[in-house]
């Protein structure tokens, strides 16, 4: 039942994490390589409305919360044709009401990501991290979610490194 819970929190808010943008965040950019004057650079940061359904996954409540995501981010190239990307995302003011309790829970999510790929060498890495803390108001009933992920693929296509870590916890877990 708690890895059902847990599935059902981390879909909901990692979906919810995309925000509501039907477009780019950014103009999509040429690539082009050395000195030439198409490079990527790109910088964007905005805010989208946030709305995701959650579970309190300490004691298996729904979770409508609703708030503001906000997103920064950055993309560059280098002369030897090689492009460092990352974003990152918060929530902002997110909260919701638990729909059997009615107690007031708070939101809190930091994701970052890196991608890191090598052009001439066609070699792409990414690492990310997601932190989630779901906080209701009395003790016991806060929820914390932590997702790393690592990807390195070499030229010729081979996954070389990956590893996934997911952790979970209840306030009472200590």
């Amino acid at each position: 039942m708690r890895t059902r819970v847990l599935s059902a929190m981390a879909a909901a808010i990692l979906l919810g994490a995309c925000g509501g943008s039907d477009g780019p965040l950014a103009p999509t950019p040429s690539l082009g390589l050395g000195n030439d004057p198409d490079r990527i650079r790109v910088r964007d940061q905005r805010q989208e409305p946030f709305a995701a359904t959650v579970s309190a996954s300490c004691n298996g409540e729904p979770v409508v919360v609703t708030g503001t995501v906000n997103y920064i981010l950055q993309a560059q190239d280098n002369p030897g044709g090689n492009v460092h990307f990352r974003l990152h995302t918060n929530l902002q003011g997110v909260s919701g009401v638990g729909a059997v309790s009615g107690e007031q829970y708070h939101l809190t999510q930091v994701h970052n990501a890196t991608y890191n790929y090598e052009f001439m060498e066609n070699r792409f890495e990414t690492t990310q991290v997601f932190r989630y803390r779901l906080i209701g108001q009395r003790p016991n009933n806060n929820t914390w979610l932590n997702v790393s992920v690592h990807t390195t693929i070499t030229p010729d296509g081979r996954i070389s490194s990956t590893w996934f870590r997911l952790e979970q916890r209840c306030a009472e877990d200590g």
